[in-house]
C-alpha cells in the first residue's frame, strides 16, 4: 500500500479512529495487525519472509542476552538476514558478474538468471533488525521479551517499506508508553503528511517524466545544457520522492502518538559534499557510520591513517550496493566516496588557493552560495549514474552533456521541453518555495511555526497548502522509488 493512493486515504483514517478508541492494552496487537495488512496489500507472500526474519531475530536476541554462545547466535542472525537479502536482491547481480568472468575465460557456459521477485522493504527492515541484534550483543539495549512488540518494531507500517530506519532503543519503548490523544501533535502530523504529498505529487511525479524525456531524447531538441541540468532534476526528483515519503511516515506516526526520526535535514543547503550526505537519508548515514565505519580499526590520534580512507570508501560503496544490485550504483557510491575523501584531505590546499585568488575578501554569504552551488552540481553529476539503467547509458549520456554545449535564451531553453515546460516551471517554483521554507524553519523563523500564528493567517495557509496538493498534483502517479531499493 502506498501513501499517495486511495487505499491509504481509506485505510489510515479508519485505523486512526480504531487506534484511539481501543483500550491501551489492545493498541500493540492492533498496530501489528494493521502493519501486516498494510504490507500484505503489496503481496501477501512477502509476509512469510518478514515473519521468518522476525522470529529468527527474536530467538537469537534472547539467546544472546542469556550469555549462552553469544557470538554464535549473533552470526546466526546476521547470516540469516544477510542471506535472505542477498538471495532476493543480489543473486542475479552475482550471477551476471560470474557469467562475465566465465566469458572472459572463453568458456562456452553461462549460469541462468533466477529472476526472483524483490520483496518491497526488505533492505530497510533487514538493516533495522540487524542493528537491534548487534545492539543486544553489545549490551546497549535489553532483548525485547514481548514477541508482539518486537514484531511491531520490525514491521511498524508508517516506516516499514522505506524508512526512516529506526533504532530499537528509540522505537520499542514508545510501544509501551500510554499515550493520550494530543490535538497539537495530530495537527503537526497532518501538516507533515500534506507537506510530503506536495513534494511527491507536485514535484517528483512531474520531474520523473521530464527526466525520462531527456533520457530518451525522442524529439532530439535537447542541447548540452539540458542534459547537464538533468542531474539537478534527478536530485530534486528523489528528494521530492523520498523526503516526501519520510514526511508522510513521520506524520502518520505522529497521529498515533509515536515519534520517528528525521530523515532529511535541508541537504540542498549544504556547503560541502560531506555535509550533504550527512543531511540526506540521515538514518541510513547514521546506520552506516555506527555499524560499518566504526567497525574499522580507526585511530583516534591519526585521522589521516589509510584505514580511515578505506572506511570512508567502504561506507559509500556499500551504500551504493544497498541502493541496488547494479554497477551504476557501485560507481555512484564510489564517486561520492572519492569526492568526500578529496574534500576531507585537501582542506589546506583549498584554503591556500582560495587565499591566492582573494576569496577571503568575498562576503561569507556569497561564498556560501558558491559552495552550495558547487556541492549540488557535484551531487547532480553523480545522480546521472544513480538513475541510469546501465553504465553504457550513463557514459553515453555524459558525453551528450558536452556536445554542442551553449548557453540558450530562457525561452529557447524552455521550448525544448515541449509540453513539459509548464511542468518544469511548476516543479521548480514549488521546490524553491519548499527549500526556502525549510531554510527559514531551520533558522527558527517565527512565521514557519504555523500553529503559533493567528487564526486569520493559519487557516488560509492550510487551505492554500491543500489547494496546491489538489490542483497541482500530477495526474500520472509514479511509485515511490525507495520501495525498490
Amino acid at each position: 500500500m502506498s501513501f499517495d493512493t486511495l487505499n491509504y486515504y481509506i485505510f489510515f483514517p479508519l485505523f486512526f479512529l480504531a487506534y484511539w478508541l481501543f483500550p491501551f492494552r489492545w493498541r500493540v496487537p492492533l498496530m501489528l495487525v494493521g502493519s501486516y495488512y498494510f504490507y500484505a496489500c503489496v503481496k501477501p507472500i512477502y509476509l512469510i519472509l518478514i515473519v521468518f526474519s522476525t522470529l529468527v531475530d527474536y530467538f537469537c536476541s534472547r539467546k544472546i542476552e542469556s550469555g549462552i554462545s553469544k557470538k554464535k547466535y549473533l552470526w546466526i542472525s546476521l547470516g540469516v538476514n544477510l542471506s535472505l537479502l542477498s538471495i532476493f536482491k543480489y543473486l542475479d547481480f552475482s550471477i551476471a558478474v560470474l557469467n562475465d568472468l566465465i566469458s572472459l575465460m572463453n568458456f562456452d557456459y553461462s549460469i541462468p538468471l533466477q529472476k526472483l521477485e524483490f520483496p518491497i522493504g526488505i533492505s530497510f527492515y533487514t538493516l533495522q533488525t540487524l542493528s537491534y541484534t548487534i545492539d543486544v550483543y553489545r549490551g546497549d539495549i535489553p532483548a525485547e521479551k514481548n514477541i508482539f512488540k518486537f514484531s511491531l518494531f520490525v514491521c511498524f507500517f508508517p516506516q516499514l517499506v522505506a524508512g526512516p530506519l529506526e533504532r530499537a532503543g528509540k522505537l520499542l519503548p514508545q510501544f509501551s508508553q500510554k499515550r493520550e490523544f494530543n490535538y497539537d501533535r495530530a495537527v503537526d502530523g497532518i501538516l507533515l503528511i500534506l507537506w510530503g504529498l506536495i513534494k511527491k505529487t507536485v514535484v517528483s511525479d512531474r520531474l520523473v517524466l521530464i527526466i525520462e524525456s531527456v533520457y530518451k531524447n525522442e524529439n532530439h531538441s535537447y542541447s548540452g545544457i539540458h542534459f547537464a541540468l538533468v542531474g539537478l532534476m534527478i536530485s530534486a526528483k528523489f528528494y521530492g520522492d523520498f523526503s516526501g515519503y519520510s514526511d508522510m511516515a513521520v506524520g502518520s506516526a505522529k497521529l498515533l502518538g509515536i515519534e520517528l526520526s528525521k530523515n532529511f535535514d535541508i541537504p540542498f543547503w549544504s556547503t560541502s559534499i560531506t555535509k550533504f550526505w550527512r543531511k540526506w537519508h540521515v538514518t541510513l548515514s547514521n546506520w552506516l557510520h555506527d555499524y560499518l565505519y566504526l567497525a574499522f580499526p580507526i585511530s583516534k590520534t591519526n585521522r589521516n591513517a589509510p584505514v580511515r580512507y578505506l572506511a570512508v570508501l567502504a561506507v559509500f560503496i556499500v551504500s551504493g550496493l544497498w541502493h541496488g544490485p547494479a554497477w551504476t550504483f557501485v560507481i555512484w557510491g564510489t564517486i561520492n566516496g572519492v569526492l568526500c575523501l578529496i574534500y576531507m584531505y585537501t582542506s589546506r590546499i583549498r584554503d591556500e588557493i582560495a587565499n591566492l585568488m582573494g576569496f577571503q575578501f568575498i562576503p561569507s554569504a556569497i561564498k556560501g552560495i558558491i559552495s552550495v552551488a558547487i556541492t549540488n552540481t557535484l551531487v547532480g553529476f553523480t545522480m546521472i549514474f544513480f538513475m541510469s539503467p546501465n553504465l553504457k547509458f550513463a557514459t553515453s549520456f555524459l558525453r551528450k552533456v558536452f556536445s554542442e554545449f551553449s548557453l540558450l535564451r530562457f525561452e529557447d531553453f524552455l521550448k525544448a521541453y515541449g509540453y513539459f515546460q509548464n511542468d518544469l516551471i511548476i516543479a521548480t517554483v514549488v521546490i524553491a518555495i519548499i527549500e526556502l521554507l525549510n531554510f527559514a524553519k531551520n533558522k527558527n523563523m517565527k512565521f514557519t511555526n504555523i500553529r503559533c500564528m493567528p487564526i486569520w493567517f493559519r487557516w488560509p495557509t492550510y487551505i492554500v497548502g491543500l489547494s496546491i496538493f489538489l490542483i497541482l498534483s500530477y495526474t500520472e502517479k509514479s511509485a515511490f522509488s525507495y520501495f525498490y531499493y
